[in-house]
């Protein structure tokens, strides 16, 4: 097969699916990449795969990182929770926008990762179901992350079925902003009582709070005193997940029914 022959065969499959651009290249007779003259159309296609994978191409040390990525213990605990969640490759795109993230808080090559990060949304969006992609793509580097992660674990010990945790974690996806509160130090007590009640008097089915340092802290725990009976009533179980730490104490509150009931 001539170079021409090899450039047309990348201009057809340029913008073909994953599966059309294999099923043209099978009609060729070509399935075997590691032949000579066949790295262009090994590239695109491996590009296609990670494409389909991460909603977008990394470069070499982004693909060395996701790989990497397999190890992250939030992964590897949400591909325990929902091992059937198609988009288990996003939340591996969501560590390194993360990653990328921290660089530039950090000042490290702060112009230059600012723009890849604009990069990776913009091919992220071309997708077909782009906004809902990148929605996925950004919930790991949201605070609540690992708060939803001890959710769908509490729900995951309770004997819940796997589809109901997929359900959950879709829809955190999509409402976590509006049933999540961050805490402030200028927050009041009045403040946090009316996020709650507001959502038991909604009928919500979860709701969370997570605060930092002591003035936080002594907040959430006197507006859930506050708030005692009125979650009793609702039927509602609570989790608190207290880390004492001289650096950064934290609280994080799981407010929840038993959807099995629902």
């Amino acid at each position: 097969m001539t170079h021409n022959d090899i450039e047309q065969i990348l201009i057809i499959i340029k913008d073909l699916s994953l599966k059309d651009a294999l099923i043209y290249l099978v009609s060729l007779g070509i399935v075997d990449f590691s032949k000579v003259g066949y790295q262009k159309i090994k590239i695109l296609i491996q590009n296609k795969q990670n494409e389909g994978r991460y909603a977008f191409v990394p470069n070499s040390d982004e693909a060395i990182y996701l790989q990497k990525s397999f190890n992250n213990p939030c992964y590897k605990e949400i591909s325990l929770l929902v091992p059937s969640y198609k988009y288990l490759g996003l939340i591996r795109t969501g560590f390194l926008l993360k990653d990328y993230n921290n660089k530039i808080e950090s000042n490290i090559d702060k112009d230059k990762n600012k723009i890849r990060v604009l990069e990776i949304k913009r091919q992220i969006l071309c997708r077909p179901g782009g906004f809902t992609l990148l929605k996925i793509a950004k919930f790991p580097s949201t605070e609540f992350f690992s708060l939803v992660l001890s959710y769908l674990h509490k729900l995951k010990i309770n004997n819940y079925p796997e589809e109901h945790l997929e359900a959950e974690f879709n829809d955190l996806i999509n409402s976590w902003q509006n049933s999540s509160k961050f805490v402030r130090s200028e927050d009041s007590l009045d403040n946090i009582i009316e996020f709650c009640r507001d959502k038991i008097e909604k009928g919500f089915n979860r709701f969370f709070l997570l605060g930092l340092y002591d003035k936080s802290i002594e907040l959430i725990e006197n507006g859930l005193k506050s708030l005692k009976e009125q979650i009793d009533k609702g039927e509602y179980e609570t989790v608190i997940i207290k880390r004492e730490s001289k650096d950064l104490p934290m609280i994080e509150v799981l407010i929840f029914k038993n959807l099995l009931k629902i």
